[in-house]
């Protein structure tokens, strides 16, 4: 049976980032950027609507290719919140409804139209849970329609702790996805999620990192304030490998040796 091509798509605060690639080869078959006037990123919540009809457009263009379509998400479109162990929640409809209820709590009314998605854990362990606008997954599954198929959507932030997440594994330890006017960054203590927060910012220097590092340090045990920082995007290019008030600063960036394709596809796929 032939396969159809996957399509990475990334919305960054530029526009998008797009890469069709061969399903068995993995072998980049089309690379494209398109620019957006205006960043939605740092506009608001809700300037989704430029990246979503730029996608349509552009599969408009190919109206006989079929696609498996992961897209990923700048984390100005996101919110975040580490839920504590509940006893008696084991389903993930359960959980879904126990984030609804948390987000409720802190967003109010707003909450309400949002959706959310929870990676389970263990028993006895907190979860990562995400909150994103419905209209905006309505209107990407009506831009991807058949023959392709729209099988992903990831927060850049979860994308890109999913893919670094075996280097991490078993570290406590700080990790922070960086864009253009957006820093999101979580502490992990031994594989558990302590604390994520998601915060804009004009212009993100060594001094603001650390002084973002030290309000969450205060909030939290000794582990924390000594731990080091593992950094993907923007920031991490600038500044690798120097420390923050007392933490490290690591480089998370995929080996592309000098190929176009590998970087092509880490573009795309928002790492």
């Amino acid at each position: 049976m032939w396969l159809p091509d996957v399509l990475h798509v990334a919305f960054v605060p530029t526009g998008l980032c797009l890469c069709t690639v061969d399903p068995v080869r993995r072998k980049v078959r089309e690379y494209n950027e398109i620019a957006l006037g205006q960043s939605a990123a740092v506009a608001g919540e809700s300037s989704w609507q430029p990246w979503v009809d730029a996608l349509a457009a552009w599969l408009c263009e190919r109206p006989r290719q079929r696609f498996n379509v992961s897209v990923v998400l700048p984390d100005g479109l996101v919110r975040y919140q580490v839920l504590p162990w509940r006893s008696g929640i084991s389903i993930s409809a359960e959980w879904q409804a126990y984030a609804a209820y948390r987000f409720r709590e802190v967003y109010g009314e707003r909450a309400a139209t949002w959706r959310f998605q929870v990676a389970l854990t263990p028993p006895g362990e907190t979860a990562l849970a995400t909150a994103i606008d419905a209209k905006l997954l309505e209107a990407l599954r009506g831009v991807v329609s058949k023959p392709s198929k729209l099988v992903s959507v990831q927060p850049r932030f979860v994308a890109g702790y999913n893919h670094w997440r075996q280097k991490l594994k078993g570290k406590s330890c700080w990790f922070a996805t960086h864009e253009h006017g957006r820093v999101c960054l979580g502490f992990i203590q031994q594989g558990r999620w302590q604390v994520v927060r998601n915060e804009s910012c004009a212009e993100l220097s060594s001094q603001g990192m650390a002084e973002l590092l030290h309000r969450l340090d205060l909030t939290l045990d000794e582990s924390a304030r000594s731990a080091p920082v593992f950094c993907t995007g923007e920031f991490a290019d600038e500044a690798p490998q120097s420390s923050l008030a007392g933490h490290s600063l690591h480089s998370l960036r995929l080996p592309v040796d000098g190929h176009p394709g590998r970087h092509q596809m880490a573009m795309a796929r928002g790492l």
